[in-house]
């Protein structure tokens, strides 16, 4: 039975994650929310709070199981996990690729046209430069759902070309997420234009927030981050050469 026929013949669906998932799939089923934790623990508890849930459709919304003081706390911890596992499938790849690439020797992939320079290219270039923007973005995403996602993925590349690093990356997620939550709590259309709200006007002013609290930012501060930040590709290049050095004088040795 494949995963759509296991969710069609469902009577409700329990999601244990402490990370956002996405419901869509879920459209017209009775969902039930929970912590992963709570779910190992009070299983039979979890199970009978599920099946008391009624779908949406008889007029019961899908409902989340009442946080405890301890899982109030954890809603951007929650953010940030969602940020950092979406985020890590790029750090692997790119990194495999540049590890790759030192198979041809330490600096081969200096010597441009080579395939050792196509995977550097390729790892920590395209990968490396998208871990950024993909932190922010979904960290935006996992507090406002869809709407935040154009801006923090934005907000992320905004922090990358600043030079802000991780830290910009998170400052950038955060912002525009809630900044995106707070847009969809406050803005209110007629029934005829409710669908310019998430694909036009939230990351319209998302986009326009993030860049003039930047430029804001740049102006009070003169010069960027004044180095206090590192953005990886930089750091990475350092260290580069800083490895490259003993490993020429190893050979030379030898």
């Amino acid at each position: 039975m494949s995963q759509c026929e296991e969710v069609a013949a469902a009577d409700v669906v329990i999601i244990g994650a402490d990370t956002h998932v996405d419901k869509a799939r879920f459209a017209g089923k009775a969902v039930y929310e929970t912590s992963v934790g709570r779910a190992l623990k009070e299983t039979a508890k979890v199970l009978q709070e599920a099946l008391e849930v009624r779908p949406p459709s008889a007029g019961t919304p899908a409902i989340k199981a009442e946080p405890r003081p301890a899982e109030k706390q954890a809603g951007p911890y929650k953010h940030l996990l969602t940020g950092v596992s979406y985020m890590l499938p790029i750090v692997v790849a790119g990194g495999l690729l540049i590890a790759l690439s030192f198979i041809f020797g330490i600096e081969a992939f200096k010597e441009k046209g080579t395939l050792a320079a196509s995977l550097m290219d390729i790892g920590g270039g395209a990968a490396f430069a998208l871990m950024i923007p993909v932190l922010a973005g979904f960290i935006a995403f996992s507090i406002a759902d869809r709407p935040g996602l154009a801006s923090g993925l934005v907000g992320g590349m905004l922090a990358s070309q600043l030079q802000a690093g991780f830290l910009g990356g998170l400052i950038a997620g955060f912002l525009a997420g809630y900044v995106a939550l707070y847009l969809i709590n406050h803005i209110k259309l007629p029934v005829h234009f409710e669908g310019l709200r998430p694909v036009l006007l939230i990351p319209l002013h998302g986009h326009a927030g993030r860049r003039l609290a930047d430029d804001l930012r740049g102006r009070q501060s003169g010069q960027g981050n004044h180095g206090w930040l590192d953005p990886l590709p930089a750091g990475f290049e350092r260290y580069q050469r800083g490895s490259a050095r003993p490993a020429a004088r190893r050979h030379d040795g030898d």
